[in-house]
């Protein structure tokens, strides 16, 4: 970065303004409101500092399909006693959680600056 504060040429999280402005779930407020803020408190010009947002990750829960009809059953023989109503079927698990959207290189939900 051009800021005095931070020597690294390196992308650094921006844990404070995650933690206190919620950087990590905004864009806007990661790219524009802490570059405005590094700037001023580096005293450089915004140019000179660049900001990364990597968006949450995006879960969906997947809707299950609805069971098939039960299949009546066959009446029994005259001969014999009826058969004893089973119990119902368990319900099934919930449907897994799919990661849709999620950028490789940096943890998902976090903001960086350069």
């Amino acid at each position: 970065t051009g800021c005095p504060h931070l020597s690294a040429r390196i992308w650094i999280r921006d844990s404070y303004g995650e933690d206190r402005f919620s950087a990590n779930t905004d864009r806007d407020t990661c790219e524009v409101t802490r570059l405005v803020q590094y700037a001023a408190w580096c005293q450089v010009s915004q140019n000179s500092i660049r900001m990364k947002f990597n968006a949450p990750l995006l879960l969906i829960r997947r809707t299950p399909s609805p069971p098939p009809p039960p299949w009546p059953s066959p009446p029994p023989p005259c001969s014999l006693p009826p058969h004893p109503t089973s119990s119902p079927p368990s319900p099934s698990p919930p449907p897994p959680i799919v990661a849709t959207t999620i950028a490789p290189a940096y943890p998902a939900g976090s903001c960086y600056i350069y």
